[in-house]
């Protein structure tokens, strides 16, 4: 009786041992998926490269271009505000439509 009790104590002890390193090897699994999530974070809020000079120049070419463009439909826009009867030109078109109405030079389309 004596044996097995002590083969009993000696199980139990085997099956406690089993699971602390069970949980030490969880706890070490957790562990690095935190790190691995950790460094995530990181490279996500890592500045971004710098721009090459090759990049920097087809950037700017870019933006002059569309500057160009811009002002090109500003010009076309302004033509396009103006009176026909006198010639005024006008800023907005609710300015030409004021003088229209208020000088009478309204003229139907046909």
């Amino acid at each position: 009786e004596e044996v097995s009790k002590d083969q009993d104590a000696g199980e139990e002890l085997g099956q406690d041992q089993k699971l602390e390193k069970e949980l030490e090897l969880l706890e070490k699994e957790i562990t690095q998926a935190d790190e691995i999530e950790q460094k995530g974070r990181e490279e996500e809020s890592a500045p971004t490269k710098k721009e090459t000079k090759k990049q920097r120049r087809r950037r700017l070419r870019r933006e002059k271009e569309q500057k160009e463009k811009g002002s090109t439909s500003a010009q076309t826009k302004e033509k396009t505000k103006t009176c026909e009867k006198c010639g005024a030109s006008f800023s907005s078109r609710s300015r030409l439509f004021a003088h229209l109405k208020a000088t009478g030079h309204a003229s139907l389309k046909r």
